[in-house]
This record gives structure tokens, sequence and C-alpha cells, in this order.
């Protein structure tokens, strides 16, 4: 693996090996900062200076090799049918104040995002996770998920209310995908088939009621036509009034007015005045 990766065979005292353990060593330990690191395991990273170290660590190579790594992992990725497998995205973002290469993802901060698969009871022997995408700067899940095929027939995924969005909907239920997302219910709608026995709780969050119900193709098809229709209205695209939206932008408006014109009130001067500077 390192041999594809450099060709060269060139002989460093601070590999991608000496990198993967001394970081490995970080998280086991919860040691944040190249110091404390280099100070408790600088015999496995090949150095006590945090310089060198941090010059390692976004070395070509050393980067080509973590990836060669998670690729050969990826393969032992093999979730059996029914199987409970998560997805979900994680930020990695720096001050946009300090020394950066990264893309912006808003005003006060730069980074890169990754989505992953993690399967909650993988096998003995198999990797539990795999990288389905990594994006730099701004992003949002639906986005990402558009690029990304999930196995038909296979594992049940389950998702956080990022990954809802009607198009996705209707084509993981065309391509049989076995999912489980969170929704709004003024979104829904659904037959009512039968019942189901569920837990009075699951952890903090008690349940209601559990029912086996039927989405409906009609309204989900209509709800993917209006997002079209949306996305392809220019008004609607930079957030002017327009017939997708007219009571979005008049509600902004009123709260804008209403924020702007309100006296304050004892408990809320500061929050409206920190209001009052930021808006323009």
């Amino acid at each position: 693996m390192w041999a594809a990766v450099e060709p060269r065979q060139y002989e460093r005292k601070i590999g991608p090996w000496q990198l993967i353990h001394g970081f490995t060593i970080a998280f086991l330990y919860r040691v944040s900062g190249l110091a404390p690191l280099c100070e408790m395991a600088g015999r496995t990273l090949g150095s006590r200076n945090p310089s060198s170290v941090s010059q390692a660590v976004p070395r070509r190579s050393s980067c080509g090799f973590v990836w060669k790594l998670v690729e050969h992992l990826e393969e032992w990725h093999a979730p059996r049918r029914g199987a409970l497998v998560a997805l979900d995205g994680m930020m990695l973002s720096l001050a946009k104040t300090l020394r950066h290469g990264c893309r912006k993802v808003n005003n006060r901060t730069v980074g890169v995002g990754v989505v992953w698969a993690y399967a909650l009871d993988a096998a003995a022997g198999r990797c539990p996770v795999r990288v389905l995408q990594t994006r730099e700067g701004a992003w949002h899940d639906t986005q990402v998920m558009r690029a990304v095929s999930l196995i038909a027939g296979g594992p049940l995924y389950l998702m956080d209310r990022g990954f809802y969005a009607f198009d996705l909907l209707e084509r993981w239920m065309d391509e049989k995908v076995r999912f489980i997302v969170r929704a709004k219910t003024k979104d829904l709608r659904y037959t009512v088939l039968r019942p189901l026995r569920c837990p009075a709780a699951v952890g903090a969050v008690r349940a209601r009621a559990g029912l086996k119900v039927q989405r409906s193709a009609s309204g989900l098809r209509a709800g993917v036509a209006r997002r079209a229709e949306r996305r392809d209205c220019p008004e609607s695209r930079e957030g002017r009034p327009c017939q997708h939206r007219p009571q979005v932008a008049g509600s902004l408006v009123r709260c804008l007015k209403a924020v702007l014109t309100t006296p304050p009130s004892a408990e809320t001067s500061k929050v409206t005045q920190s209001n009052r500077r930021v808006l323009p």
C-alpha cells in the first residue's frame, strides 16, 4: 500500500504509520493539540517537535496513504440484510481568523464535511464505517445523498431530518431501499393499515403510538413537483416573493418589522439590541 502511494520508497522519519498510531493514542487518551501529543507519544510519532509533526500531517503521501487505507477498509463494510445502518454527517471546521486553505462554511468558519454510514451491529471481522462522500465548504445532507447509491433490499438505513427530501424519498422507494427517516407531520400523507405494539418509551423519548402506514404516492409526487417548480423559479432562487413562496416572504418581512419596531422589555433588551446590530 505504501509502495503504491510513494513509489520512490523515500524513507521518512515521520511516516503515515507513525501518524496513524499517534492520532489513535490521542483519540483513546483524549489528548487535544500536537504539543501534548508529542510530549506523550513522541517516540511513537518519531519526533517530539510539534512543528515537525504539523508539517508531516498535510503531506501528500500521508493523505494518500490514509485514503488508500480507508478504501481498503471499506471493502470489508458489508452489512447484511435487515442490519441497522445509521447515516449522518459531520462538519470539521476552523475559525475563519486562523490560517487555512479551506473553503468558506459561513461568515465565521471554514472547513470540510463528511457523510458516513455506520453499521450498528456489524459482524466480527467487518468494518462498521463507510465514508459515503466528503465535501468542502458549506453543504447539506440532501445534496450529498443525491450522488450516493444505497443498497436496495439490504440493510435498514436510519436517518435524521436532514436527509428528508421528496425527490430522495421517491427515488429510494422506487429502488426498494429500506429506510427510516424523521419527517415533519404536516408534510406527511399516509393511510393507517393497522396499529402496532410499541414500547412506552425509548430512552428519554416517549412513544405516542405505533402504526403501520402506507405513504401516499400521489402526495409524494405532488411534493416533488412543487419542489421542482420552486427550484426552477428564478425569483424563488433569489429569495424574492413569487407564486411559490409568497407566505414565507411575507412572514419574514413581518418578523423583521416586529423586531425592529417593538420596544424591548427589561428581560429581552440585550437580545433585541444585538438583533438590531446584525440586521441590515
